[in-house]
């Protein structure tokens, strides 16, 4: 299972060196010391320990405590795929909705909210312990087990990882027509970066809470295109980086 971080990792450079050939100017705000910790705690977690942890779940603990769970739904690769690809990401629209709407949640999730600009490195900036939250770790490890065939389900949790860089990305597509055309073309059905990056707008009504697939946001009307002429991401009453990161147990 060890492409359960390759694949990932491989988009994450691709995207990287995107973002230094074809750089995003309107990115006018710069790291703080402070900032690179959270993006760098917030890597190392989810790109490591959660993933880590999902499948020590799946393949030890699971098996011990609920033998005659393992393979109960009898879905091959594809359909595992497509349980995790799509049903996966239908709980985590609820689920990030529910972030920014209830006042406890949103003090978890403030912290991926409170950086100055969008790009890769943002990507899993949050607070060390809402990790564990995530619907990737509570659900994933137990539907994967419950699949017949789980490699297709944990295929699609690493394509889940390499889309989450690629929304966050700043990436000037409009030097490059084609992959310009193509962000424009696969935005009726999948989440893009100009629609997530609407997403982290400062000061504007939330919306664009889908991960995978954009038609959640269209079909329950959270959907907008609308983008404000000076982009401006950081959450202005963000507390101190630290308390951020530490947040519950640091308030």
């Amino acid at each position: 299972m060890l492409w359960l971080i390759i694949i990932p990792a491989i988009s994450f450079l691709v995207l990287f060196a995107g973002e230094m050939l074809l750089p995003d100017r309107t990115l006018k705000y710069c790291y703080h010391r402070w900032d690179w910790l959270l993006n760098m705690t917030g890597f190392a977690m989810q790109g490591l320990v959660v993933p880590l942890c999902g499948y020590w779940i799946a393949t030890h603990i699971l098996p011990t405590l609920w033998p005659a769970g393992k393979g109960v739904l009898p879905l091959n690769g594809y359909g595992a795929f497509l349980l995790n690809f799509v049903g996966v990401d239908f709980l985590y629209y609820w689920q990030h909705r529910l972030f920014h709407h209830v006042p406890l949640l949103w003090r978890w999730h403030r912290c991926h909210h409170a950086s100055p600009r969008v790009d890769i490195w943002a990507t899993a900036r949050n607070s060390i312990f809402v990790n564990f939250f995530f619907v990737y770790l509570l659900v994933n490890p137990l539907l994967g087990f419950m699949c017949k065939d789980p490699s297709g389900f944990f295929l699609a949790a690493t394509f889940t990882a390499s889309l989450d860089l690629a929304r966050h990305t700043a990436i000037h597509t409009e030097k490059m027509p084609l992959l310009h055309a193509f962000a424009r073309g696969i935005g009726y059905l999948f989440v893009t970066p100009s629609q997530h990056h609407r997403h982290h707008l400062a000061l504007s009504k939330p919306a664009n809470f889908g991960a995978n697939f954009i038609i959640w946001d269209k079909l329950f009307k959270t959907f907008c295109v609308n983008m404000p002429q000076h982009l401006i991401y950081q959450d202005p009453e963000a507390p101190h980086p630290l308390q951020q990161l530490l947040y519950p147990f640091k308030d």
